[in-house]
């Protein structure tokens, strides 16, 4: 478990990180992000992929650059199995000790808040990354179903068999 990614920084420890352009890089495994986990299909203990840079943004504000890329297993809505998701995200943003002071910089970068004066990096990561989460989680093509969705399609009737609706008199 990389430590620098579970632990609490406040203002002046992110302010040295911003000074001293650090990164903090590693990875995370799911088993470590309790509200992620119980979104995912499975209990795999997957891993996953972290960096952030921290520089010096306007007004003396502390920036971040997140990446992180992974794989996690979600449930297709469609056929109801297993799938793959492939996540590979960017992000720039400007921490801030209170929302009020997001007003004085400029657009272009999430702002994220400071929790109770703290920011946790692990955290921070799994919040993005649930909301990164597709709404509704289905493989890229009907083909990639498994036998449910594939059922269907084969129950349906032909697209090209569809009665014509009659048009109305005087539309």
């Amino acid at each position: 478990m990389p430590a620098r990614l579970h632990a609490w920084y406040s203002l002046d420890d992110l302010s040295a990180l911003a000074d001293r352009k650090a990164t903090l890089s590693g990875e995370l495994r799911i088993s470590e992000l309790p509200r992620l986990r119980g979104l995912l299909h499975s209990d795999r203990d997957d891993r996953f992929s972290v960096s952030l840079t921290f520089d010096r943004g306007p007004h003396g504000s502390v920036g971040v650059d997140l990446v992180y890329e992974g794989r996690l297993e979600l449930l297709c809505q469609r056929c109801l199995e297993p799938m793959q998701h492939t996540f590979r995200e960017e992000l720039a943003c400007t921490i801030v000790e209170r929302a009020a002071h997001a007003a004085l910089l400029p657009e272009g970068r999430e702002i994220v808040e400071l929790e109770g004066d703290l920011f946790q990096a692990a955290a921070f990561v799994e919040d993005e990354l649930i909301v990164s989460l597709p709404m509704i989680p289905r493989h890229a093509s009907i083909d990639d179903c498994g036998a449910l969705a594939q059922n269907l399609v084969a129950l349906s009737p032909e697209q090209d068999s569809k009665p014509e609706r009659p048009l109305l008199e005087g539309h």
